[in-house]
């Protein structure tokens, strides 16, 4: 439809968890519903799957709590 949307692209093997910077999450604040998670599945260091597309990762993560995450020094995701 032609509008424009930021897509980061975050990958993970067996663990199915990924990294969140600081930033990435700043950035996903602002762009709310703008802004998507692509979690790709790598098998043998090849992308194999988009497993899971989640939009607004802001509200997802952070609002609404519906993935686990901890914070070391950035945000460590659980995907569920």
């Amino acid at each position: 439809n032609g509008e424009e949307i930021y897509i980061e692209v975050k990958g993970f093997q067996n663990n199915y968890s990924f990294h969140w910077s600081e930033n990435e999450i700043s950035v996903s604040k602002d762009l709310s519903n703008k802004y998507y998670i692509y979690c790709v599945r790598f098998k043998d260091n090849i992308p194999n799957e988009i497993f899971k597309k989640i939009q607004n990762p802001y509200k997802e993560i952070i609002v609404t709590g519906k993935f686990e995450y901890k914070i070391k020094k950035d945000f460590l995701v659980k995907l569920q």
